[in-house]
């Protein structure tokens, strides 16, 4: 078997060749040009432009400082020593790329401190391990949609394990299109915790080719299948998972016949089948997706040339290296399926220990191929809701072509719980993916 490094090379089967694009991160005057919109954070109060020349940030430099509120930190800077900016009133930092190092405790005791950086850089990996004090992203403001619990908070209500954090789930209006035979989402994470799934596409699968020699064809969850990528124990390495429910076929004579998805790649281990609500198989490929990093994924329907099945593929992309990664692949005993009707994104924290840790996630540019046109269209709306009633705080909303989500299991962080809203979104690409 060819393992393929390009899906391109699987949707020219579907049309012609498509240009590929690469993504870019705001350089530095960007992010000035940022802070100078934002109503405190620029140009007000006490701004520290530290002198260009600045090669490290001595120890204790700025310890207790209450004058601080902006700090711009020169090219060429490289490190941050212990205690340097502790303790004191800094609100916003602008980091640059060149910075190698930072002290644990270089900022121990501030918080809410807007972190502008890089994404690929020193300063953007240490602000995501630091969630009590930095807030990444620069579009949502994560800060000013709820109150964060504080660290004592969190680790008194993951030490009690009582109940999971809320499950906000997205439904895309993807069904407008009828059936589709590819499916692609922008996905953003800016606050990971351990055990976060980010479930980018909870789909259906549509098998009415079989309704021809079956009454009744379903699955015992109404669910067909789940993508996107978590986070697992503390340390392990992150991990994609695509997962497909058994189908079960009755005939006009009451005989069921399952039929399971077939892992074609990569070769299936011990763990691949699942339980609990309802059985089907599953894959989890070992990930390194990063907090703070934009990746797409896209799931994409074949036939094998073994069975004449339809089968599906699951890659991702890192959007800021352009490089895909094919995941996994599976033959779905039938054929002529295609996916169908609308399909849902959720944030999910799946075991209590870290249900307290604040989560977020952001989605853009749904796309789909239908099937009637062989054309991508951009889906702009979807409804957005909490399932399941686990107790805690939520908010999702949109900003510009982006929906959002941000979740804590302490309750009363967030004001008055939406019950459910019909959100668009404004602008993003409908262009080909690849």
């Amino acid at each position: 078997m060819t393992r393929e490094t390009n899906p391109e090379k699987k949707a020219a089967v579907l049309r012609k060749k498509q240009k590929c694009r690469t993504g870019s991160w705001l350089g530095i005057a960007g992010l000035l040009l940022f802070l100078s919109l934002l109503p405190r954070c620029a140009w007000a109060e006490s701004v520290l432009k530290v002198p260009d020349g600045t090669t490290v940030i001595q120890e204790n430099a700025f310890y207790g400082d209450t004058s601080l509120y902006q700090v711009i930190l020169p090219d060429g800077l490289t490190e941050i020593q212990s205690g340097a900016f502790a303790g004191s009133s800094v609100q916003c930092v602008v980091f640059p790329a060149s910075l190698r190092y930072i002290a644990d405790n270089a900022f121990t005791g501030c918080q809410g401190v807007l972190c502008l950086a890089p994404v690929t850089s020193t300063a953007y990996s240490y602000a995501a391990q630091h969630p009590e004090i930095f807030m990444l992203d620069t579009a949502q403001g994560w800060r000013q949609l709820i109150s964060f619990p504080t660290a004592a908070e969190i680790a008194g209500f993951n030490s009690a394990g009582s109940s999971l954090a809320p499950y906000i789930a997205g439904w895309m209006h993807t069904g407008s299109v009828g059936r589709f035979l590819q499916y692609s989402i922008d996905f953003k994470a800016d606050l990971v915790p351990p055990y976060t799934y980010c479930s980018l596409a909870n789909f259906t699968l549509d098998y009415s080719a079989l309704k021809s020699t079956y009454a009744n064809v379903y699955t015992e969850a109404g669910i067909f299948g789940y993508a996107g990528l978590q986070y697992g124990a503390q340390g392990a390495v992150p991990n994609s998972i695509l997962s497909f429910w058994d189908v079960y076929c009755v005939d006009n004579q009451g005989h069921t016949t399952k039929l399971q998805a077939r892992q074609v790649y990569p070769e299936p281990g011990d763990d691949s089948t699942f339980g609990g609500e309802g059985e089907g198989v599953h894959c989890l490929v070992k990930y390194n997706w990063k907090p703070g990093n934009w990746y797409r994924m896209l799931l994409q329907c074949g036939v094998s040339p073994d069975t004449g099945n339809t089968t599906l593929e699951q890659w991702v992309r890192d959007l800021q290296t352009g490089v895909w990664t094919y995941l996994c692949k599976y033959d779905l005993g039938a054929p002529g399926v295609a996916m169908t009707d609308d399909t849902a994104v959720f944030l999910e924290n799946f075991i209590a220990d870290t249900a307290g840790d604040v989560r977020t996630m952001e989605v853009r540019n749904v796309r789909v191929f239908p099937e009637s046109t062989y054309q991508w269209e951009l889906i702009t709306s979807g409804y957005f809701l909490q399932n399941f009633d686990h107790p805690g705080s939520y908010r999702y909303g949109t900003s510009g072509d982006t929906f959002w989500i941000i979740t804590t299991g302490l309750s009363n962080k967030a004001g008055s719980l939406d019950p459910g809203s019909e959100l668009e979104v404004t602008g993003g690409s409908g262009a080909d993916p690849f």
